[in-house]
């Protein structure tokens, strides 16, 4: 049984890790698997441990007292025929109040913000503390405004250039060698951010007025050329 994948229902305490307020189509945005971060953490293994060793003593004396209503049916069962109405009817109120405490008991233990999920989140928020300090660093080294917990919200398409889970881990002091050589084939093939072309607004088409004074200009120009370059004789010197 997977802490992780089981009762984890306090951890959306990474979903979202953000850096400004700012709009986030402004904003530089990475990601993180927390997820693969856990797994390798000893700090965060040690505590696994001891929380699934506690929940296995609950889980045992639940198991107990599930015998002790088998074995109260077995006798009411086997005995029926015997007793009395009243110590029939006695059985039957103590194997309800059995039932009752049993299902009371479960649902204190491990029901939804139960034991089990206060015990999580005490034990496991400093560790949590350290991840996330972890990701801010990393995410301030790279320039990144937002961070998103894959782990938590999937994504449909991730570049692994943005993908900041193994400097984490470094951060946090975990063994990563045996990943960096699978990210770095990930990474030859990942495509580089290309630049946007920037939109260029069409031309308003020149009115009347305008298309007029341009070609009163034009003639201008021609005139003065025409009388820079224009022979000058006898005549037009006279003139």
């Amino acid at each position: 049984m997977n802490i992780w994948r089981l009762q984890w229902r306090w951890g959306r305490y990474l979903v979202l890790f953000a850096l400004s307020s700012v709009s986030l189509w402004a904003q530089k945005v990475g990601y993180v698997a927390t997820d693969l971060i856990r797994q390798r953490f000893p700090e965060a293994q040690k505590v696994d441990q001891r929380i699934m060793q506690i929940a296995k003593e609950w889980r045992y004396q639940i198991e107990q007292q599930r015998q002790e209503i088998q074995s109260l049916e077995e006798e009411i069962q086997k005995n029926r025929l015997i007793w009395s109405a009243t110590e029939r009817k006695q059985k039957e109120q103590e194997l309800a109040k059995k039932k009752q405490a049993l299902e009371q008991e479960i649902e204190r233990k491990f029901g939804a913000g139960g034991e089990f999920d206060q015990l999580v989140k005490k034990l496991m928020k400093p560790v949590e503390e350290k991840i996330a300090a972890a990701i801010k660093e990393a995410a301030e080294a790279r320039g990144y405004d937002i961070i998103w917990d894959k782990s938590q919200q999937p994504l449909l398409y991730t570049n692994p250039r943005y993908d900041i889970t193994i400097e984490v881990m470094e951060r946090l002091g975990i063994n990563v060698e045996d990943l960096k050589a699978e990210f770095e084939k990930l990474l030859e093939k990942a495509p580089l951010k290309k630049e946007r072309p920037r939109s260029v607004r069409p031309r308003r088409p020149p009115t009347k007025e305008e298309r007029l004074k341009k070609e009163m200009e034009r003639r201008q120009i021609q005139r003065e050329k025409d009388s820079m370059t224009e022979p000058k004789t006898p005549d037009n010197k006279r003139k």
